[in-house]
């Protein structure tokens, strides 16, 4: 019987720490993509909507006072 090599449990626990550690950072770009995505599909809208406000701003008191 010494000849026989043992039967060993294999040690699954570094494993699934690298399993765990890559599915959050599959999560974390996934979530950074999306967010980016959305930025860029309000971007066009946020800009037009900001320069409306921010020359609403300027012309209203000049309008006011002139």
């Amino acid at each position: 019987m010494s000849g026989f090599p043992k039967i060993m449990k294999p040690k699954a626990v570094k494993i699934g720490e690298i399993v765990g550690r890559t599915e959050y950072s599959a999560q974390l770009i996934a979530r950074t993509q999306k967010l980016e995505s959305g930025v860029n599909m309000a971007g066009l809208t946020g800009f037009v909507l900001g320069l409306i406000f921010a020359l609403l701003l300027v012309l209203i008191p000049l309008l006011w006072v002139g």
